[in-house]
């Protein structure tokens, strides 16, 4: 290797830790948030053929606030969340191997290194690359990993688990698993990951015509759950015996039974949920009993239900005071939410304000600014897992 570029990305290496323990330091109060899936159903399913959009199925699967964005053999192609209406593919046009997203934000990233998106096989990772939620392009948000993993296929495939204000990957060479905070960027290792351990071929754990699988990372009872597709190991006849979403528990290693479809769901290894919809989201190859039959690739989706805090969500409001307590009107008063997104609003008439509908669980900023007035201090980090009402500013 030559000497420059090593000490370069030495360098690089370093300057993304350092960068991503401020960003921990900032975000250490955010509390760890219990979110399951208590049912994933085939009732109210609606599945379309994605090939002519995206090129034969190959895997990764993510959620925006309005697209679901699929990967194939030849683009990552975006879906209207509501019907699966074909919206076309990202702008500029890219394909997206390492698809994942933050289920509370709906936030969509790809798995990507210093020098770009992880690409089939893996690689090692060390940020997660924001995409827009409406065109996919890269947003420059990115998160910066507190240490580099490598993810790869290998024995098994790799594994990418979507979760609340988390993600989880696998690898398929070690089996060793790891845990992404979000949005901090911290990385916890998981240890050994074996979702092969329980008996019998229904229990297999589906693979991807691509080096991944993808699922959903839930957080209950002080550990992490991945729930993940598994059926008949059979390539080509998969979806003529049952089919199930397993759970596996990373703190004790138990396999359990989430949900059974004894018709099949195919070669299944990829899906996401929507806590906001109570959906989930999906892909399987031709027949499945499930979901009635289907095309050649199906993209689809179905009821599902979701333990709190899938739709919880909570309030910031205050005032803004002079000294002797007297309302300052017309006061600029903004709110950056854990993936930084703003939000801005003005004080009333009395000094007040208000934020609502804001996801519980994560941290987030309050500033204030007026043109007459100063503050010290002008920025509160606020935790939110209920109602705050006596956020206070007061000019100096």
């Amino acid at each position: 290797m030559d000497t420059t570029y090593f000490h370069a990305l030495s360098f690089l290496r370093g300057a993304l830790a350092a960068i991503a323990t401020v960003v921990v330091f900032l975000s250490a109060a955010v509390a760890q948030q219990t979110f399951q899936i208590s049912s994933l159903t085939a009732d109210s399913s609606s599945i379309i053929e994605h090939v002519s959009v995206t090129g034969d199925d190959r895997g990764g699967i993510a959620l925006s606030d309005n697209n679901l964005f699929y990967t194939g053999d030849s683009a990552t192609g975006r879906f209207d969340v509501s019907n699966l209406s074909n919206a076309g593919l990202l702008s500029p046009s890219a394909q997206y191997d390492a698809l994942a997203s933050n289920l509370r934000t709906r936030q969509v990233y790809s798995l990507g290194s210093l020098f770009g998106p992880i690409a089939a096989g893996g690689g090692e990772v060390s940020r997660l690359i924001a995409l827009d939620p409406d065109t996919g392009a890269p947003t420059g948000a990115d998160i910066l990993l507190s240490m580099p993993i490598n993810i790869n296929s290998g024995i098994t495939s790799a594994g990418i688990y979507s979760g609340w204000d988390r993600i989880v990957v696998t690898d398929g060479n070690t089996m060793q698993g790891y845990n992404i905070d979000l949005p901090s960027g911290t990385v916890t290792s998981l240890g050994f990951i074996n979702l092969y351990a329980d008996s019998g071929l229904d229990t297999d754990r589906s693979g991807c015509e691509n080096w991944a699988t993808w699922g959903v990372a839930e957080y209950a009872n002080d550990t992490i759950r991945l729930a993940y597709a598994a059926s008949p190991y059979f390539f080509g006849l998969n979806g003529f015996g049952q089919g199930s979403i397993k759970r596996y528990d990373v703190g004790n290693g138990t396999i359990t039974t989430l949900a059974d479809f004894p018709t099949g769901i195919s070669d299944m290894c990829s899906f996401t949920v929507d806590p906001a919809t109570s959906r989930w989201y999906f892909h399987y190859e031709g027949y499945s009993g499930a979901f009635n039959f289907g095309n050649d690739e199906n993209i689809g989706f179905a009821t599902a239900s979701f333990a709190s805090p899938s739709n919880s969500t909570a309030s910031i409001s205050g005032r803004v005071l002079k000294q002797k307590g007297v309302g300052i009107p017309g006061v600029v008063v903004q709110l950056t939410y854990p993936d930084g997104r703003t939000a801005t609003t003005l004080t009333n008439s009395f000094g007040r304000f208000a934020f609502t509908k804001l996801p519980v669980g994560g941290s987030y900023a309050v500033s204030v600014s007026a043109k007459r007035y100063t503050f010290t201090p002008d920025t509160e980090l606020v935790v939110v897992n209920e109602d705050v009402n006596d956020l206070e500013f007061q000019a100096d």
